[in-house]
């Protein structure tokens, strides 16, 4: 009797794992669409940038940035931060470790 109601216990939780394993599925497939659009958006400069053209630098860092200077400059302007790499910098590998 007790093996009678164990097994059910068990079948009862499988199932239940299977219906969430096939109904992720189907998010994680929206997910991905949506994901890679958002991508696409912002590579093309996110959202507000209609017209598709660069900014020039002296319109996105003004003197009222907040810069940290370092290995590469980081400004904060408003909420937002923008990362100024050397050229000398890019292509190069790097480990940077934080503590």
């Amino acid at each position: 009797m007790n093996y009678g109601k164990s097994t059910f216990k068990l079948l009862s939780v499988l199932l239940l794992s299977f219906t969430f394993v096939f109904t992720g599925c189907k998010t994680t497939e929206n997910a991905s669409d949506s994901s890679s659009e958002s991508s696409s958006r912002s590579m093309r400069g996110g959202p507000g940038s209609g017209d598709g053209e660069m900014k020039k630098y002296s319109e996105v860092v003004t003197d009222e940035a907040e810069t940290d200077e370092g290995l590469f400059d980081v400004h904060k302007v408003d909420d937002k931060y923008y990362y100024e790499i050397p050229d000398d910098l890019l292509e190069k590998e790097m480990l940077l470790v934080t503590r």
